[in-house]
């Protein structure tokens, strides 16, 4: 695996301990193109935190922008704080999931890399 992390955008997030347990729990299962293959009932169950707490933490950070949701209801890990593999080597799905996985603004999240990616306005 080749994993990569921005600490100049992860830093202006201001993560509770929570945001920060399920974002570890997400790395643990995180595949190429940032595809989140986690549950929320799955984290729960692994952290013994309760479900209700792990939702509000995801729709935290769903609007911080970690967590993004596209058109379909996939839900990546936003290739600005984190990202898995590299870019060149990965396919045409792969590189189309870690384009949406790519939001930023490039005042709270800083655009990290070489792909296109989506400026949020």
């Amino acid at each position: 695996k080749y994993f990569y992390g921005f600490s100049e955008n992860l830093l202006k997030l201001e993560l509770t301990p929570t945001e920060f347990k399920i974002i570890i729990h997400i790395l643990d299962t995180l595949k190429w193109g940032n595809v989140v293959s986690m549950t929320q009932a799955s984290i729960a169950a692994k952290t013994g935190i309760s479900a209700s707490v792990i939702n509000r933490n995801w729709k935290t950070l769903i609007n911080k922008k970690v967590l993004i949701i596209d058109e379909n209801n996939s839900i990546y890990l936003n290739t600005n704080y984190f990202f898995i593999g590299l870019y060149q080597r990965m396919d045409k799905e792969r590189r189309a999931d870690f384009e949406k996985a790519s939001v930023y603004d490039d005042v709270q999240i800083k655009h990290m890399h070489n792909s296109k990616g989506i400026k949020h306005e």
